[in-house]
């Protein structure tokens, strides 16, 4: 058996669950509809067709500013559904808002979390979103180790009360070369420093970050969304 034949018998916890992935680069005079008209909007439209969404974050600097739409559907469906938007005004308008607009689905990883997080969290919350691209052949090893790395992110005695970051989402690309998305949340921004600190000590996370190519980007939820109603919580 081939690595590619491996790599696709890459463990899911829950087989038929699915991620869509959707990071925005947006006109830089429609940041504000953007992030409270236009996100809002679309949530029913989703909903309807089967996404219910994890989380909805932006990037804390550098123009033009980017948004980041975390959803998440029990089948594939959706991904037929998600076809007649392109018709639905308020989706319409959004992407006319959008100078870039890119839509991935994603399989969970193994480590991925089987609950869905709770909405509330996302709001005026600090997230860490990376990208990561697998070399061939080394998704199933790519899991192996960051199933050893997962507890450094919540160590206790690194980050005490503050919980340090916790796991919302982690996907991989349907084909190679394979994409791995990780969200992650914390609520003091001051524990990414920590963090860096603490993997730098980690011979796994040298093999796994020797193994990948990295893009991180610093974000901050702007709503809180409650799941399958689809209504945005008022306390964000």
């Amino acid at each position: 058996m081939n690595n590619q034949e491996k790599e696709m018998q890459l463990p899911s916890p829950t087989p038929s669950r699915f991620y869509l992935h959707v990071a925005s680069t947006v006109k830089a005079d429609k940041i504000a509809e953007f992030a409270v008209r236009d996100l809002i909007a679309v949530i029913t439209p989703m909903n309807n067709i089967g996404w219910t969404r994890l989380a909805t974050c932006s990037s804390l600097t550098g123009l033009p500013t980017r948004f980041l739409e975390v959803y998440e559907s029990q089948s594939t469906q959706p991904v037929t559904g998600a076809l007649g938007l392109l018709d639905n005004p308020a989706y319409k308008k959004l992407m006319d808002h959008c100078e870039r607009r890119d839509v991935e689905m994603l399989r969970p990883m193994s480590y991925a979390p089987r609950e869905s997080p709770n909405p509330k969290i996302t709001g005026n919350s600090h997230l860490l979103y990376v990208l990561l691209t697998v070399k061939d052949g080394n998704l199933q090893r790519f899991s192996d180790l960051m199933e050893k790395v997962l507890p450094l992110f919540t160590d206790k005695k690194t980050f005490k009360d503050s919980g340090g970051w916790t796991l919302m989402a982690a996907g991989h690309g349907l084909h190679p070369p394979y994409r791995v998305m990780h969200l992650w949340r914390s609520a003091d921004a001051n524990n990414l420093d920590k963090l860096m600190h603490l993997l730098s000590e980690s011979p796994e996370y040298t093999e796994l970050n020797n193994n990948t190519i990295q893009h991180q980007d610093l974000m901050h939820g702007i709503v809180a969304f409650k799941g399958a109603g689809g209504t945005a919580n008022k306390d964000s």
